[in-house]
């Protein structure tokens, strides 16, 4: 499978609708690896934002524009996984995706 590695501490995997990131934290100058998220892209964001909160998960930033571009927030779900919510229409996709 091809990989897409726009980004030097990221490789991305375009598969079949979906998008896998692989990321070096030491490419970033970070000394310890960060936990990873679970990224998911959706056209409601603030209404995911309300219904995530309703359902016990605890947002960990604000709906806000990431430096690369996308909007997002941050939260971890009930049982304190990582969670990211994307808003669709401003997903980074490494060098991009044909299907984008």
């Amino acid at each position: 499978m091809p990989a897409d590695d726009t980004v030097p501490s990221r490789v991305y995997f375009h598969c079949d609708g979906f998008i896998v990131a692989v990321i070096d934290r030491s490419a970033d100058g970070r000394s310890l690896p960060l936990p990873d998220n679970l990224y998911f892209a959706t056209g409601e964001l603030d209404a995911v934002l309300s219904r995530a909160v309703e359902a016990g998960a605890t947002a960990t930033s604000p709906i806000e524009v990431r430096p690369w571009g996308e909007r997002s927030f941050y939260c971890r779900d009930p049982d304190g996984h990582q969670l990211c919510f994307v808003d669709d229409t401003t997903l980074f996709l490494g060098q991009g995706a044909d299907w984008a």
